[in-house]
């Protein structure tokens, strides 16, 4: 074998090793984000308990963002302070979940307190949003009760 084969052999089995590697797609999960996911299981706090994969209750304050993707379940903050520290976008998001309540949480110091998309049939009440940029954003949702909920985005100085 000639001297240029080696090289090539040795460059193309380097190559091969390298998109091997970048074949390797893990799950990437962003700290400082707590989910709810689909199958029922909460991830990134131990702050939140789980009755029956229905009801999710907070047993403490929270420093992070919650995305939501379970459908038909309640989240009860149980008058706890969900708090960003105005360095994450959405206190909870709910994209594509159908018949969500959230209740009974304090919201503070994130872009949008709530931010539902595509979300359906789901009932936001009795919460506190202060010092958020926005309250609650509906976009492409329908059929949602929001109501009882005590919104001011002035931020304390």
């Amino acid at each position: 074998m000639s001297k240029n084969t080696v090289y090539s052999l040795v460059l193309i089995l380097l190559l091969m090793g390298l998109c091997s590697l970048a074949l390797r797609v893990q799950r990437v999960v962003a700290s400082g984000t707590i989910y709810i996911r689909a199958n029922g299981l909460v991830e990134g706090t131990d702050k939140i308990t789980n009755e029956n994969n229905v009801t999710y209750t907070f047993t403490d304050d929270i420093d992070d963002s919650i995305v939501v993707e379970r459908s038909n379940i309640i989240v009860d903050g149980d008058e706890y302070v969900l708090n960003g520290s105005w360095s994450l976008m959405n206190g909870f998001n709910l994209t594509s979940v159908s018949n969500v309540t959230i209740k009974n949480v304090n919201i503070m110091e994130f872009g949008y307190a709530m931010w539902l998309e595509g979300a359906a049939q789901c009932v936001i009440s009795n919460n506190t949003c202060t010092e958020n940029e926005g309250g609650i954003w509906l976009v492409s949702s329908t059929e949602n009760t929001v109501s009882g909920n005590n919104i001011d985005s002035r931020r304390k100085k």
